[in-house]
């Protein structure tokens, strides 16, 4: 097996993802490329050393697992989640494990909407990334990240140095623990009342998502759901759930149905509290998904139903919308910039910073683009170049604060974000 098949395999073996799927083998063997010009060896020769090499495997699940994700993501869905147990009595909090926790903004939102129904409740978050974990431990977050929240909500949560910091009273309701879905529930984890695993398990190989589903049934107490998103359909287009979603719990009347495992009935209740970390991973990779065919028409049209897709947050349908518009009008810098928008907002980083540095060769002046770099290297751990495209990017948006090069429709749309993204930007060079 060569070397680049080889790393892929090794991928859905061990992580159980497809790399084929939303675009993930591109973002691999650009890394793949990229660490074997640094190290000097073959594609064969890192092969061998993922197979034995434990910082080559965190690379490869930095590649593969979330990186971009934001509070409230979907708050009708999770807002349906938590008021399941709004009639419930005195006793055991309610116990939530969610799977492919990212940063921990979701499972933070948890237990915000529960505090705000005064609901007791207890957290499990796991992720594969382990950086992603220490951050989400943090409990800090910039402006940007915070955009779902209400004005209320955001105030609770502000700090004088422009950050939003969950309260110790809250940060202790989630624990937050490595793991891996291709592995055995954490040990120690039973009687979960929800477990929440959103946008996961499409990137699953079909056995495995399968598998996986199993295993978190094993855990569920009496009456409990697993609650998956609407997007989670396994590589024939079947839900990753096997029974139908209850409709007090659809995503909206017109969404498609959010698929929910309800009503199982796993063999034992909740145990002790989640165990110390394990060795294991919990693969909660983001990126494209499979492309829709966009419809004929010219670019201009396809940049404005683009726009109008991405103000309602189905970033997919932008994302394809944007692509085929690029491929008609390879000049357009509006077009760049808002597919890198809409990669960034799914996660993919890679494919946002090649959309963004396209739109900065047309428009070298266009702050926007510099400052989503920043965010996009410093997620990649390039720390010199998150530094100079944050500090260019402010000094830019310092002379010029207006997007001259953007439509006024566009503008009107960034409006609110971008002083979310200036303050995240400004917070987040001051910490490097």
């Amino acid at each position: 097996m060569t070397g680049i098949a080889g790393v892929l395999a090794w991928i859905e073996e061990h992580l159980g993802i497809d790399a084929a799927k939303g675009g993930l083998a591109d973002a691999v063997l650009r890394h793949v490329k990229e660490r074997c010009a640094e190290l000097r060896v073959s594609p064969q020769s890192f092969l061998a050393l993922v197979e034995r090499d434990t910082t080559e495997q965190e690379g490869l699940v930095r590649v593969v697992s979330v990186g971009h994700t934001w509070f409230m993501r979907d708050r009708e869905q999770l807002e349906l989640v938590v008021g399941r147990f709004a009639g419930r009595g005195p006793g055991a909090p309610v116990r939530i494990w969610v799977a492919g926790c990212a940063t921990g903004e979701e499972a933070y939102s948890i237990v915000l909407l529960a505090d705000a129904r005064g609901i007791p409740v207890r957290v499990l978050a796991t992720d594969l990334n382990e950086r992603s974990l220490s951050f989400g431990a943090r409990a800090r977050y910039g402006a940007w990240t915070v955009r779902g929240l209400t004005a209320p909500e955001r105030e609770k949560l502000a700090t004088p140095s422009g950050l939003f910091e969950i309260p110790e009273r809250l940060k202790s309701l989630v624990t937050f623990q490595r793991h891996n879905l291709v592995d055995p529930p954490p040990r120690g984890a039973t009687g979960f009342d929800a477990i929440v695993c959103r946008n996961v398990l499409l990137y699953f190989t079909k056995p495995r998502a399968l598998d996986a589903l199993r295993r978190m049934r094993s855990v569920l107490a009496p009456g409990g759901a697993i609650v998956t998103a609407a997007s989670d359909v396994l590589a024939d287009g079947t839900p990753s759930s096997d029974s139908e979603l209850p409709r007090a719990l659809a995503k909206s009347p017109t969404a498609p149905p959010t698929p929910v495992v309800a009503d199982l009935t796993p063999p034992a209740p909740w145990g002790a509290e989640p165990a110390p970390p394990t060795k294991a991973a919990d693969a909660a990779p983001v990126s494209d998904a499979a492309p829709r065919e966009a419809p004929a028409e010219d670019g201009h049209g396809a940049v404005e139903r683009a726009r109008s897709a991405l103000d309602r947050g189905d970033v997919d349908e932008a994302r394809d919308l944007l692509k085929a518009a690029l491929e008609r009008d390879p000049l357009s810098i509006e077009g760049y910039v808002l597919h890198g928008i809409a990669c960034d907002a799914s996660g993919n980083t890679y494919a946002a910073m090649a959309s963004f540095r396209s739109a900065l060769v047309l428009d070298p002046s266009l702050w926007i683009a510099e400052l989503y770099l920043g965010l996009g290297h410093d997620r990649l751990g390039a720390k010199g170049d998150a530094r100079r495209c944050l500090a260019r990017g402010l000094e830019l948006h310092a002379k010029a604060p207006g997007l001259a090069s953007l439509s006024s429709a566009t503008q009107a749309m960034l409006a609110e974000g971008r002083a979310h993204l200036v303050e995240a930007a400004a917070a987040k060079l001051a910490s490097l």
